[in-house]
């Protein structure tokens, strides 16, 4: 997810990801759980990043944040075909609230 709605294709995902890595970067990443049946894998994880670029146009703060998510990987011909998260990430959300607001709190436009 980024402020504008949900990263479309691979090329959104891999500027917003790099991004994003950039700004937060990863200093622990740990897998939670791991398993998986048929097409799907679920990934269960903590990373600890820090903030400490700015990021759409939130000052950063060198805030030390724990990131805990699930990805729900598909997978068809080997490659990853859908990829949802759920994230308990609320010193995130909290911090980067005046970009995400309305994409966290559902009041992104839809297209008719």
């Amino acid at each position: 997810m980024h402020p504008t709605g949900p990263i479309e294709g691979r090329e959104d995902y891999k500027q917003i990801f790099s991004a994003f890595a950039d700004a937060w970067p990863v200093k622990q990443f740990l897998i939670d759980e791991i398993f998986g049946a048929d097409d799907k894998v679920v990934v269960r994880f903590t990373a600890t990043a820090v903030f400490k670029k700015d990021y759409y146009g939130v000052q950063a703060t060198n805030q030390i944040v724990p990131l805990k998510e699930v990805h729900i990987l598909t997978f068809r011909a080997g490659k990853i075909v859908e990829n949802i998260v759920s994230g308990t990430n609320f010193p995130f959300e909290y911090i980067m609230y005046p970009v995400l607001r309305d994409a966290v709190i559902g009041n992104l436009e839809i297209e008719a």
